[in-house]
């Protein structure tokens, strides 16, 4: 995947008198859509007003930002060294562990690490010291596998990243046993000034590589806002070798099915590029699933639905490729442990099922050209 070519002469005359002489033009790549570019300089700018949330050049906090991340170049990628994990095609999330009376005994579920880490006298304090506590907390079988899911909505982020070096937040949850921690996910947006973005991407990082130092298992969020950013991630995986598993979250900018299936894409494009199986895990992507079937060897659905039907006592019920849910009889008092159960076997069998028959149309298409 090469940078995508200007084609638009106004544009073209744009990107040639605004981003050639533009300090960050190395880390961002450039700016190719009309109205990204002239929100990117400030067109469209407030000037500087302190009560502005975007690390901008015209901001009277853009030094204080700017030294916080020890600069926006990208210059030096820090290794990760990767662990295998066999992943299966779907990973059920649990938003908490209210509702339920017994231990959920399934191979591998999702939590969300900011659930585990609050404020305790003042410190920034795990829920659990050490992986047997950990299952116990959160109401799982002792042999449950654990992925921490990092992305969230901002504010448990942006706590987590005034937090964590303070009460050694890393370390802690190095202690709990968890097969895989994917990364923050700070926010990158099309409509900002790309130093924001590019401040959000060295925050996950720095993220990254404190998760990684405290020996957790770190998988890198394709946080995107613009083509620029693709490029970055395609260089930062052909320089990590032992980087295969990848996050890309799909619950919120890439909620439209074509904007989903364009960050699919990227990926993939990424995978022939750096010459080596990329194996996707997509946060709330389950609408991808033949999609995703066609371009990867292996890939992992991570969502909350079956979790969140039964908390409002739904069942799950699949007709072909359309889910349904119906109403469930279940008594609030008595919990939703069977039917958790119920809605994660039978959502895991479906998206299966999705899976497994476009890979058979994609090897009998295969046939028929050979």
């Amino acid at each position: 995947m090469t940078s995508l070519p200007v084609a638009h002469p106004q544009l073209r005359s744009a990107v040639n008198g605004c981003c050639g002489r533009c300090v960050f033009l190395g880390p961002c790549d450039g700016i190719r859509d009309f109205d990204q570019l002239f929100n990117c300089i400030q067109e469209r700018c407030c000037g500087g007003k302190i009560e502005c949330q975007f690390v901008c050049p015209k901001h009277p906090n853009f030094t204080r930002d700017v030294r916080e991340v020890n600069g926006l170049q990208f210059h030096c990628r820090p290794k990760i060294d990767q662990r295998y994990v066999n992943l299966p095609l779907y990973v059920p999330h649990l938003n908490h562990k209210y509702s339920r009376n017994f231990p959920l005994d399934w191979p591998l579920v999702s939590v969300t690490p900011y659930s585990l880490l609050g404020l305790k006298g003042g410190v920034y304090t795990a829920a659990a010291t050490n992986a047997a506590a950990l299952r116990t907390h959160l109401q799982l079988a002792p042999t449950a596998r654990i992925i921490l899911r990092g992305t969230d909505k901002d504010k448990p982020l942006e706590h987590y990243w005034t937090q964590r070096r303070f009460d050694r937040a890393p370390e802690q949850l190095a202690k709990l046993g968890v097969d895989l921690v994917i990364a923050p996910n700070f926010s990158h947006f099309v409509d900002v000034p790309k130093t924001h973005n590019l401040f959000n991407r060295k925050r996950q990082l720095i993220c990254m590589e404190e998760l990684g130092a405290a020996g957790l298992n770190v998988a890198p969020h394709l946080s995107e806002g613009d083509d620029g950013d693709w490029v970055y991630w395609r260089d930062y995986l052909a320089d990590q070798p032992s980087v295969t598993h990848v996050a890309k979250e799909f619950q919120t900018g890439s909620k439209p099915l074509e904007i989903g299936l364009a960050a699919l894409r990227q990926i993939e494009s990424i995978q022939q590029r750096i010459g080596r199986a990329l194996h996707p895990i997509l946060i709330g992507g389950s609408r991808l699933t033949e999609h995703a079937a066609a371009m990867f060897e292996r890939f992992t659905i991570l969502d909350s639905r079956p979790f969140m039907g039964a908390i409002k006592r739904r069942s799950f019920r699949s007709k072909g490729r359309r889910p349904t849910w119906v109403s469930d009889p279940t008594l609030p008092r008595f919990g939703i442990d069977f039917l958790l159960y119920d809605n994660i076997d039978r959502y895991a069998l479906s998206l299966a099922m999705r899976a497994r028959s476009r890979a058979i149309l994609k090897h009998l298409r295969h046939r028929k050209r050979s």
